[in-house]
């Protein structure tokens, strides 16, 4: 889990899981404050790195097929559909898109984590995990 907090708070997280030369993006989230600003791309990009890291080549991740901004981000990123689950989401009941994308060898976190950093403005602390915090004034 690799989690960004700004002053004093939690502004996002992304959690995912590597198993032999596969990854998969459980969860991402970012608080309605902190949307469109570059937050979900860059825990986005730390979870692909930190995933590459573990030898993963390819990941998978699902997105609700109305989520447009979400899909257009995880294009962005290098995804594709890979396959479609029908009726998988509830309330509402929606299908979810499987997505795919590959990673390239040797992607290590050290390209996402400076850039998540700046992002978060010079007062904020990187923590063991990638966790970030806003240090006290």
């Amino acid at each position: 889990m690799i989690v960004a907090a700004f002053a004093g708070g939690v502004t996002g997280y992304v959690v995912a899981r590597a198993l032999a030369d596969e990854g998969e993006i459980l969860n991402l989230a970012v608080a309605t404050t902190h949307q469109r600003r570059g937050v979900g791309r860059e825990l986005a990009r730390a979870a692909l790195s930190a995933l590459g890291a573990s030898g993963a080549r390819t990941v998978y991740l699902e997105v609700r097929e109305s989520n447009t901004a979400a899909r257009l981000l995880y294009e962005d990123l290098g995804f594709a559909v890979h396959s479609v689950r029908h009726d998988y989401y509830r309330r509402p009941v929606e299908a979810a898109l499987v997505l795919k994308a590959a990673i390239l060898a040797g992607l290590t976190e050290r390209l996402a984590i400076p850039i998540l950093w700046g992002l978060l403005g010079p007062s904020t602390r990187l923590l063991e995990g990638g966790r970030c915090e806003q240090e006290p004034q």
